[in-house]
Order: C-alpha cells, then sequence, then structure tokens
C-alpha cells in the first residue's frame, strides 16, 4: 500500500515531523454488501479514536518558507515477523516556492509500527 504526501507550508520555520491518519471504509464484499457503508476516521478534526494519530519525526534539520511544500510518497508494508507490525517507508523534498531558492535533497526514512 502506497500514498502520496504533500504537506503545504503556511508558516516559515522548521519543519520537525509529520503527522499522519487513516480512513476505513466499510462496504461489506462482492457476496454480502452492506446496506449502509460505514467510515471509521482517525482524522483530528473529528474527535477522539483510540487509534488516534501518529507522528513521524524527520531527520536532520529542515527549514521551510512560508509556501513550500514538503512533498513526497509513503510505503507502507508488513513487518515479515509479525503481520500485525508494519514498516512505513516515507521519502521526501521540500519543494521550494521560490524559483531561486534550492531545493532540499531527496530524504527516505524507515519508521517501525508495532
Amino acid at each position: 500500500w502506497g500514498t502520496r504526501v504533500l504537506c503545504a507550508v503556511n508558516t516559515s520555520g522548521p519543519v520537525h515531523a509529520l503527522a499522519g491518519w487513516f480512513d476505513v471504509e466499510f462496504n461489506g464484499s462482492a457476496d454480502s454488501p452492506t446496506e449502509t457503508p460505514v467510515t471509521l476516521s482517525t482524522a483530528p478534526h473529528l474527535g477522539y479514536t483510540h487509534w488516534g494519530q501518529q507522528v513521524f519525526l524527520l531527520s536532520g534539520q529542515m527549514f521551510a518558507d512560508r509556501g513550500d511544500a514538503v512533498q513526497g510518497q509513503g510505503a507502507l508494508a508488513r513487518q515479515p515477523h509479525n503481520p500485525r507490525t508494519l514498516f512505513f517507508d516515507v521519502t521526501y523534498t521540500l519543494r521550494r516556492a521560490r524559483p531561486d531558492a534550492a531545493e532540499e535533497h531527496k530524504r527516505t526514512i524507515r519508521y517501525t509500527i508495532d
């Protein structure tokens, strides 16, 4: 499973982490569809769930200006020794809004989610 990451920078300053959450749609199966689909969301604006959100600390120091964007992709995979634990690989780059500003180097981090 993979996803794109795009975070707009609204205030100039250091960027230390990305935050993540998930949405799951329960639609039943092809053999037994549900009449009323249900969506479970852990998005912070929807209130508390016991799953909550996850903070992913970034490596190295990165300073962003207003208008820049953190852009990249994430890939989620089960760990081979336990299918209930995960690896989350995130590759990201700071894309500069100003054409004369140098872009940050691409970085990749592996997170272990137990």
